[in-house]
């Protein structure tokens, strides 16, 4: 049986194979896929005769028009189905002349136009298929169709059917089409060139027509969007179109600049870039992108000209995040000034701003290295500096300018008092000298603040005390910290407080914040505007955990030794008063006593709130302690 069908299934290959290609031809046309499955079955030659037809196409031509619902509009929509085996761009325009010559209009009449494109030759367009497309243009395709089919190219990659369509469709914008082209899936780089090299009319090419900021913003959009942005081997084609162009390398240069790409700032200076001076904003440009090998290849290609030039890159570098990229750009630039002569912050305006660029952002070494490279710096300008940096606790900053403003002895009070207060130890500035500065009449109260808060973090306790027994320090530090700006100083100066009131010495507690609790405990001051009792009241507010309530009264403990009996009286109402709402809270009688009874207080009330215990957090069931301090 088995060698009857094999016999068999022999006899149909060898009838098949003797029949006119015609013959065949127009069988394999009529024949379906389904068709072909059970045919091949029978027919090895049959099976593979149908699979090389499908792949001519004469073939599928006929085959096109051989369907039972072949109209014009259904053929050429098919041009491009997935059912043959047509590849190639060839494949796919002989496809077309075949259907031509059948009598299929590829393009229809003007009259008959429809505003939606053909599918055939949107397909042709994203397969980058030029043939096809220009015979669509040849055939009458509209103008619409044809610059969908540009936008199309143009998407997926395909510079030559770009190219062709721009020389042969109508005006196009190139911009939108670069943007376009920046997140191609294909060649991107190749239908950028495209676009850049494509004719905009009497002026040439589309870069040709632009002046050199035009050209510098083009290539700065094309290399830093899409698929250029992160991919050097994508953009790699582009850069190298760029410097052969005119004005490309001076373009490149400023992308590379601003982008921190040394290699492509390398090629560009090579390809020369004309007179580089011209370009001075690129020093600044560069500094700002943070590469110190970029700034020094446009150092040495000579683009200093003026010592302005250099006083805005040492601010642009003075004010960058990373302390060791800023501290290298510095050292560089004033390298480069003592090279080419260029006084670098020559002016008073320029040395303000410096240096309270490289305070605010407290890198120390940059810092150091603009106060060594000048020799001549204004006082009154390292003192606001100083008392800057103190507002925002940089007090690594703090302590590298007090060297530098010592030696400028007795032409300024702020100086002379900020660098008594924080000399103690060995060589200390004895305590006359510190109160003799302290006593100045001319001494601003920022400095007054800030000297207290040398001596605090230095621990020197005997210049705390001393300044804080001074006429009006007592009140000028409370009014501060109280009432004063809302900046970091204010608060590291709270903390200090609380930390000085910790039960046995512990957290951040030293002598000198002991000292200065002692002196603001004993302002006698009830209307709540006190620095002790603000600092109470906002403890009271923290939490309602049981860490929170401890802080509270152990600020309050630890103070009250200190207190006048009213601050007493007035500070433990404060606390219960805020705290009585809260589940940690013991409404115990003598708790109700001393909270009702804050008009007009009777001598047993005033007793009890003297006697007041602390109050520990249980909810189960609430308890007092009696305090030691009570």
């Amino acid at each position: 049986m088995v060698a009857v069908e094999a016999s068999g299934a022999a006899r149909g290959d060898q009838l098949l194979a003797n029949l006119p290609d015609d013959v065949r031809l127009a069988i394999f046309a009529q024949t379906d896929l389904r068709s072909a499955a059970r045919a091949g079955v029978a027919s090895y030659a049959f099976h593979g005769f149908f699979l090389e037809a499908r792949a001519a196409p004469r073939v599928v031509a006929r085959f096109l028009m051989s369907a039972s619902d072949a109209s014009p509009g259904n053929v050429l929509r098919r041009i491009y189905d997935p059912t043959h085996l047509l590849q190639t761009d060839e494949d796919h325009y002989q496809l077309a002349i075949e259907l031509e010559q059948l009598g299929v209009r590829l393009v229809p009449p003007a009259r008959q136009m429809v505003v939606q494109p053909p599918r055939w030759l949107d397909a042709a367009a994203k397969r980058g298929h030029t043939r096809v497309l220009e015979l669509g243009l040849d055939r009458g395709s509209p103008p619409a169709h044809a610059a969908r089919a540009l936008c199309l190219a143009t998407e997926h990659g395909h510079p030559a059917a770009v190219r062709m369509l721009l020389e042969r469709g109508p005006p196009a914008d190139i911009r939108s089409l670069l943007a376009s082209a920046c997140h191609a899936e294909g060649d991107a780089a190749g239908v950028v060139v495209a676009l850049l090299e494509s004719r905009t009319g009497a002026e040439g090419s589309h870069w040709g027509g632009l002046q050199l900021a035009g050209r510098s913003e083009l290539v700065q959009r094309v290399l830093s969007t899409g698929v250029f942005a992160d991919s050097p081997e994508r953009r790699r084609p582009v850069v190298a179109w760029c410097l052969g162009q005119h004005d490309g390398p001076a373009c490149c240069l400023q992308w590379a600049v601003g982008q921190g790409d040394e290699a492509t700032a390398c090629e560009a200076l090579a390809a020369g870039v004309g007179d580089i001076s011209a370009l001075g904003s690129l020093l600044e440009r560069g500094v700002a992108g943070g590469s110190v090998a970029v700034v020094g290849q446009l150092l040495e290609a000579g683009i200093v000209r003026s010592g302005a030039q250099l006083d805005a890159a040492v601010l642009k570098a003075c004010g960058l995040a990373d302390a060791a990229t800023a501290a290298q750009m510095v050292a560089l630039l004033f390298s480069a000034g003592a090279d080419s002569g260029h006084a670098v912050l020559g002016s008073v305006d320029s040395k303000v701003a410096a240096l309270s660029a490289a305070a605010r952002h407290g890198g120390v070494t940059v810092l150091h290295q603009v106060l060594e490279n000048i020799n001549d710096w204004p006082l009154d300008t390292l003192v606001d500096a100083a008392l800057s940096a103190a507002k925002i606790t940089s007090w690594p900053v703090v302590e590298c300018l007090l060297p530098f403003m010592q030696r400028q002895p007795g032409l300024s009070p702020d100086a002379d008092l900020l660098n008594a207060a924080a000399a103690g130890g060995v060589g200390a500035v004895p305590l006359p000298a510190l109160l003799q500065a302290a006593a100045c009449a001319r001494v601003s109260p920022g400095a007054k603040v800030v000297a207290v808060a040398l001596a605090v973090r230095r621990n020197f306790a005997a210049r705390v005390d001393a300044l804080m027994a001074l006429a009006g320090w007592v009140g000028l530090m409370d009014r501060f910290i109280a009432d004063g700006p809302n900046t970091p100083m204010r608060a590291w100066l709270r903390q200090v407080l609380i930390d000085a009131c910790a039960v046995g010495g512990g957290g951040g507690a030293t002598d000198a914040g002991r000292v200065l609790m002692r002196h603001l405990a004993g302002v006698d001051n009830t209307s709540g505007t006190s620095a002790m009792h603000v600092v109470l009241t906002r403890l009271c507010g923290d939490g309602d955990d049981e860490a929170s309530v401890r802080r509270v009264l152990e600020l309050l403990g630890g103070a009250w030794q200190h207190m006048p009996q009213s601050c007493r009286m007035h500070a433990t109402w404060t606390v219960l008063n805020r705290l009585q709402h809260r589940e940690c809270a013991a409404c115990l009688p003598a708790t109700r006593i001393a909270i009702k009874g804050r008009a007009a207080p009777s001598a047993a009330k005033r007793a009890a709130r003297s006697r007041l215990a602390l109050f520990k957090c249980n909810t189960a069931k609430p308890t007092l302690l009696q305090p030691a301090w009570a």
